[in-house]
């Protein structure tokens, strides 16, 4: 395991080496020039091309006086530690390292491209800890140690250092989560988290590569989700690299900014067969699920680490590996064939997460340990989903503010059950209350519009996960209404929306399926019967006039989403992790 840190002088880099050196790491350093020129020669042998862009790097922007000095401590010093690094095959540390050249190469500030070119450049190692301290308490540990910055330079010239290097590694820091490179970012208010974890024994926790093999960005639920529990699994002190397959994409929106998550994880994608998907989506779906089998099943190795996946493919690949494997399963598949080759794919997987209750008994059924599935449903992020006012969003989204209004969001899949909710609602509801609509195609929404011609009838194409709280805040209650059209419905589903409506405090109504069922009662939801129109329209009618039942509802249901977050979601998983490790001897 190799670690090495980066960040400004004073940001605690030292400090922390020498605390990981009492828990069995060793800071790598070249004492002698002798060893200076043999690791050199082994990385020049190695990577050739490699060292002649760092050294064109280094001749463009080493200053003509202090060339020497930065081709020996910058270039010659972490090349060689690096290697040395490696050959140990020991759990190391570097203090000092290509990653810190960002701040001690370049005199001013450089543009993007440069350092997106530089940081692809250097050499990866396991972790990266980015130390990120503000100025102020940086200029006071410098102090405190009485330690001068470059003291061989004009305070003019190291002042403008200092104030390109902050620019420098703040822009670094951004582009870290694009390389496929592990990183954590420590700071001063969680550094003392990260110090009970220092243990070479616990470092194999550290790292998680989440391998998806599905477009991304993505407006479907399962890119949503995929964004939030890399995100909760950082939280959890994790160096996450979200691996990805490579598509044709109509999103054109950084990932990062279209899922709404923080750039401190990274991400990257895996072996591409994109060109093929412009002839046949069926054949290139099948070709790519080959091509990242055999990708991960040959893929070299160097450390343990977690690989988390929801690729049956992938999982299988990485089982023969001997890597530790967490398969996430959403549905199991319905003929007898595929049920088999399913279970064979992901059986030898060390802990298999369910995301419904119906998954885990699909999965006992095709041959699964019950010790080897855990059940986690879906979740919500309460910073995003809480109550709001519902004037304001009436007004923001030019909804009427005198009348009720039903909403739904989610997709227009059939089994879901829009069309059956249309029906209902001009049969016996569009006196009552408007009907809010909120996620469909741009043909979905014209082929309604077309077909239930009505002003209380309000159609919204697909909206980022960001927006959707004011649609959900503008309405007076909220809809789920599944068909029992198979598995997936009744069974398999845990569908993301439920548990947005309950983090909204509103009232929600829901058809009665086991799907549903395993997440509220009829304390927090009403149910109506599946797919029997009559009854929905009653249930919504009785509770539009029982104001007493609404409030209740909405209470008991806030405080149930409480109990469903992106992080409690990582934490259970994480820590049945913990109980496998001592019984797994490859870990």
């Amino acid at each position: 395991m190799i670690l090495e840190l980066y960040g400004l002088p004073g940001s605690g880099k030292t400090t922390f080496a020498k605390k990981m050196v009492a828990n069995d790491f060793d800071v790598v350093k070249i004492k002698s020039r002798k060893d200076l020129i043999f690791w050199n020669v082994v990385f020049i042998c190695l990577h050739p091309w490699q060292s002649v862009r760092l050294f064109w790097f280094l001749w463009r922007f080493g200053r003509a006086g202090f060339f020497w000095f930065k081709f020996t401590n910058l270039f010659l010093q972490h090349n060689a530690k690096i290697c040395r690094a490696r050959w140990q095959n020991k759990n190391c540390i570097i203090d000092q390292g290509h990653f810190q050249d960002i701040i001690s190469l370049f005199e001013n500030v450089v543009s993007a491209d440069i350092l997106k070119s530089y940081l692809k450049l250097l050499p990866k190692p396991d972790i990266v800890f980015v130390f990120e301290v503000d100025q102020v308490e940086r200029a006071r540990r410098l102090a405190e140690r009485a330690e001068g910055l470059r003291p061989f330079l004009a305070k003019e010239k190291v002042d403008t250092w200092q104030k390109s290097s902050e620019v420098n590694f703040k822009n670094s820091v951004n582009f870290l989560s694009h390389l496929g490179q592990p990183f954590l970012i420590i700071t001063k208010e969680n550094i003392d988290e990260f110090y009970w974890q220092a243990n070479p024994h616990k470092f194999f926790s550290q790292v998680m590569h989440y391998i998806v093999r599905t477009r991304l960005p993505s407006d479907k639920a399962h890119g949503h989700q995929i964004s939030k529990m890399a995100e909760a699994f950082v939280a959890h002190h994790l160096a996450v690299v979200l691996h990805h397959a490579l598509r044709p994409n109509p999103i054109k929106s950084d990932f990062f900014d279209y899922h709404n998550v923080p750039k401190d994880f990274s991400i990257t994608t895996g072996p591409s067969v994109r060109w093929l998907w412009f002839i046949s989506s069926r054949l290139a779906f099948r070709v790519e699920g080959l091509v990242w089998f055999l990708f991960y099943l040959f893929r070299i190795y160097r450390n343990k680490a977690i690989y988390f996946t929801r690729d049956p493919e992938v999982a299988w690949a990485l089982s023969l590996r001997r890597q530790f494997v967490i398969f996430e399963s959403h549905r199991v598949p319905e003929r007898f064939v595929g049920r088999y080759f399913y279970g064979f794919l992901v059986r030898k997987s060390d802990l298999v997460v369910a995301n419904s209750d119906g998954t885990k008994e699909a999965l006992h059924g095709i041959g699964l340990d019950g010790a080897q599935v855990i059940v986690a449903p879906n979740a919500v992020d309460q910073a995003v989903f809480y109550p709001l006012d519902q004037e304001i969003s009436r007004r923001q989204l030019n909804l009427p503010s005198d009348r009720k209004i039903i909403v739904y969001t989610g997709r227009f899949y059939k089994w879901k059950g829009v069309e059956f909710l249309l029906e209902a609602w001009r049969a016996g509801l569009e006196e009552v209350a408007d009907l809010v609509l909120v996620g469909g195609e741009d043909s979905e929404i014209e082929k309604i519009r077309k077909s239930y011609p009505s002003e209380r009838l309000h159609l919204f194409p697909i909206v980022k996960n960001r927006d959707l709280p004011s649609y959900l805040a503008a309405g007076d209650i909220l809809v789920i209404p599944n068909l029992p059209l198979g598995n997936e419905s009744m069974y398999y589903t845990s569908p993301i929306k439920l548990f947005e409506y309950m983090a909204m405090a509103k009232p929600i109504v829901a058809a009665d399926l086991p799907s549903l069922r395993a997440i509220i009662s009829h304390e927090e939801a009403v149910f109506f019967e599946a797919g029997n129109g009559p009854d929905l329209v009653k249930k919504i009618k009785d509770l539009i006039v029982d104001q007493e039942q609404i409030e209740i509802l909405s209470e008991k249901a806030l405080h149930l989403s409480g109990n469903f977050t992106w992080r409690g979601r990582a934490k259970k998983i994480l820590d049945f992790v913990k109980l496998l490790k001592h019984e797994k001897t490859h870990i």
